[in-house]
């Protein structure tokens, strides 16, 4: 996210959208706290992934992936809502395209609150991605190397040893034979 700096940019809403603004910043700030919940969710079922991941319990991985899957899909359904309520407050000079955007009409406590509900998701979603790409890395090295054993067993590669421990070369014998 970006720095939230407090400008005034209220004065570019239409009349409408400042009558019913409280009302409708209520609920945006009701959105946003259901996806920091979603996000402190999904940041456990990535967490449950990567135990899963080191530890090769390969038969929980499914029902990991559908957890993360679903919670994913309430997410994308939650901000799609907040999106839209944030399109209330466009006009023809102005478009609220971040959450940030949206500091200026609030006061006091409750600007406050808002930002750091900003920074919180922001955080959040940070350490959803690390650790998304943390697992992908254990995912991509783990199929490498299953890779690189079928290889060595289809006698692709060289890799085997012999009975007396010297490298079989590449044109050695398969380990595994190959059906055509």
């Amino acid at each position: 996210m970006e720095n939230y700096s407090v400008q005034e940019d209220s004065q570019h809403l239409p009349f409408s959208a400042l009558i019913n603004a409280d009302d409708i910043m209520a609920d945006i700030t009701r959105h946003v706290h259901t996806e920091i919940d979603y996000y402190r969710q999904l940041l456990l079922v990535m967490q449950e992934e990567r135990e899963i991941l080191l530890k090769g319990r390969h038969d929980d991985l499914m029902p990991n992936c559908e957890r993360k899957l679903d919670l994913s899909d309430k997410l994308a359904a939650v901000q799609k809502v907040r999106q839209e309520m944030m399109k209330s407050f466009n006009s023809d000079d102005f478009e609220v395209n971040k959450l940030s955007q949206l500091l200026p009409l609030l006061a006091g406590e409750e600007r406050d609150d808002f930002y750091l509900c900003l920074t919180e998701a922001d955080a959040l979603s940070r350490r959803l991605s690390e650790l998304n790409q943390l697992n992908r890395t254990y995912i991509n090295e783990a199929l490498d190397s299953i890779g690189h054993i079928l290889s060595i067993f289809s006698g692709q590669q060289a890799g085997g040893y012999t009975c007396k421990g010297g490298r079989l070369p590449l044109s050695g014998r398969r380990i595994l034979a190959r059906e055509v």
